[in-house]
């Protein structure tokens, strides 16, 4: 099921985890906490703001102005998969889709986009985690296999977006 994301998306996608994977090792420990519930934000604005910071070397300010080239290349390509993700979502009949890469080594999912928007309470902004408790997810996830799983009441479906080589790069990951 990797061949759903256009293949000429997955160099980005690599590209895209580099830097995004820099700054989750960078702040793991932080983000561990605020998935844990041990750190908390009072508003939605300040939940935005702290990723916006955390992700500012990754995506420009909100207005957009004076975006350089590079930057308007970068958010085709991400909306372009946005959109590949949405798409998928929709023709399974699920309400939206996210791409997460798994760190093995701390079993984290890590958020690379989420379809919702930013104002729904239910949007991964990137760089936000959930740690895999479940010993059948965590399996999953290190072996880049399909999955469904429950969360609370929510059902999931996880599943690799694999390379040219056959290897995971991201998982997609849709509540239904």
């Amino acid at each position: 099921m990797g061949d759903i994301i256009e293949e000429e998306s997955l160099d980005f996608l690599e590209e895209y985890k580099g830097k995004l994977w820099k700054v989750y090792s960078e702040n793991r420990e932080e983000l561990e906490n605020i998935a844990a519930g041990l750190v908390q934000f009072n508003t939605q604005v300040e939940r935005e703001a702290f990723f916006s910071e955390l992700t500012k070397n990754i995506f420009p300010p909100k207005t957009g102005l004076g975006m350089s080239y590079d930057m308007v290349v970068f958010f085709n390509s991400y909306n372009t998969i946005l959109q590949q993700i949405d798409m998928i979502a929709y023709t399974k009949n699920l309400t939206r889709g996210s791409l997460w890469f798994y760190d093995k080594e701390h079993g984290n999912l890590v958020s690379m986009m989420d379809t919702s928007t930013e104002t729904s309470l239910m949007y991964n902004y990137p760089g936000s985690i959930v740690t895999v408790s479940q010993e059948k997810i965590r399996e999953a996830a290190e072996k880049g296999t399909e999955m469904v799983f429950l969360n609370g009441e929510e059902c999931h479906a996880l599943s690799p977006v694999l390379n040219k080589d056959g290897e995971a790069v991201c998982r997609r990951k849709f509540p239904g």
